[in-house]
């Protein structure tokens, strides 16, 4: 899938940092949906993150109601092969509340809990996954320069562990 993500704000005094996205705008459209969020910090050091978003697609099927731009709704989705990019898809259908909070505990420890909208239908119809929660929790410990360990909680159903390598190539070894 291939995902566009554009910051059209910066956090400021007033403002939180709002962003637009669309998901798997060239893949087969299972994981197909689109995005408007804002993110806030706050407290001492900014060490409190507030995320709150309006979903559309995937992202539109937990309490979903009707499109609040009046787009109408989402034609059916024809998978196929993929790479075909379905426009007439974009901010359309049902929409749907999602949102998130991450606390910096420490220099290292972040502790996350999230409110998904994404139902996971196509997963769970095919027996892939059991969804009892929409409520996810995790933590996330920076271990230097070039990663990050990561524990979760997820759909009420599911433990996972994470282990997230990444490095600057101009920073060298």
């Amino acid at each position: 899938s291939f995902d566009i993500h554009w910051q059209v704000l910066q956090e400021s005094d007033w403002w939180p940092a709002v962003a637009v996205g669309i998901r798997d705008i060239a893949g087969t459209g299972i994981y197909g949906g689109e995005y408007i969020v804002a993110t806030r910090h706050f407290g001492p050091d900014d060490r409190l993150a507030v995320t709150a978003g309006l979903g559309f697609g995937r992202l539109g099927e937990r309490g979903g109601f009707s499109n609040p731009f009046g787009l109408g709704e989402r034609p059916r989705r024809d998978t196929g092969q993929g790479g075909t990019v379905n426009v007439d898809q974009f901010f359309r259908g049902n929409a749907a509340f999602f949102g998130g909070v991450e606390y910096q505990a420490t220099d290292r420890l972040r502790l996350q809990v999230e409110y998904s909208s994404d139902l996971y239908s196509e997963e769970v119809s095919r027996g892939l996954m059991q969804i009892e929660s929409p409520w996810n929790f995790g933590l996330t410990y920076d271990i230097g320069r070039f990663g990050r360990l990561g524990a979760h909680y997820l759909y009420g159903t599911t433990f996972g562990i994470s282990l997230s390598f990444s490095n600057n190539p101009r920073r060298g070894a």
